[in-house]
């Protein structure tokens, strides 16, 4: 899926879209990831950039969104600056992010080059959200949200559906993964209920057999 951004920047904002990202560029670790949302594969120029496409996939609000949006041209002040993500929400608003390895964050020529960003695109009327790599790629929850997407993109919502209609029959408001097996649900289905949160679970400890899931 296209996202049509310019439809949804100020006139006093203008975007010029990246060349596409294709493997082999020297240098870089491309990753494809498949989208749900998208209904295609994003590109990413590093593995941590796919892992925050997981997030993007399970925040319920994000309609679509893209890696490498493009060069951002602000007429105002004559500034251009190359954000890595963007997303769009249902709302009808869309944000902007930058993902940040965490030794450059320390430095204070990069807390004001930040803080002059925000500023930035506060005056154009968008938001954008500087995030650290680590708070993702190094998360107990991105590691469960992983496993559970992939098993996810097998399930449907039906299965989904059915998994609820047995945490809700069952003593208890809640049932072990093992539980849901043993009675005939697979895998995908109870990973698909989890993922679009039909269900829950506690994402920040270990996700397996005995974790308890909870209908939503």
């Amino acid at each position: 899926m296209e996202l049509d951004l310019k439809r949804h920047l100020p006139g006093t904002v203008t975007i010029t879209a990246r060349a596409e990202l294709t493997t082999g560029q020297h240098h870089r670790r491309i990753t494809h990831f498949p989208s749900n949302k998208n209904k295609s594969a994003v590109g990413c120029t590093v593995l941590q950039h796919s892992d925050f496409c997981i997030h993007l996939e399970y925040e319920p609000r994000v309609t679509g969104y893209c890696s490498r949006p493009g060069k951002i041209r602000f007429e105002k002040t004559n500034q251009c600056y190359s954000p890595d993500f963007c997303a769009l929400f249902d709302e009808g608003h869309m944000v902007f992010y930058e993902l940040l390895k965490p030794t450059t964050v320390i430095l204070q020529v990069e807390k004001d080059r930040q803080s002059g960003l925000r500023a930035l695109f506060s005056e154009a009327g968008l938001t954008l959200e500087i995030i650290m790599l680590a708070s993702i790629s190094q998360s107990p929850k991105t590691h469960n949200l992983r496993h559970l997407y992939h098993h996810a993109l097998h399930g449907t919502s039906e299965g989904a559906r059915r998994v609820v209609a047995t945490i809700n029959n069952f003593d208890s408001d809640e049932v072990s993964v093992q539980h849901l097996l043993s009675s005939g649900h697979p895998a995908n289905d109870i990973a698909y209920s989890i993922f679009h949160k039909m269900t829950s679970v506690n994402l920040s400890q270990p996700f397996n057999l005995d974790t308890r899931v909870r209908s939503s």
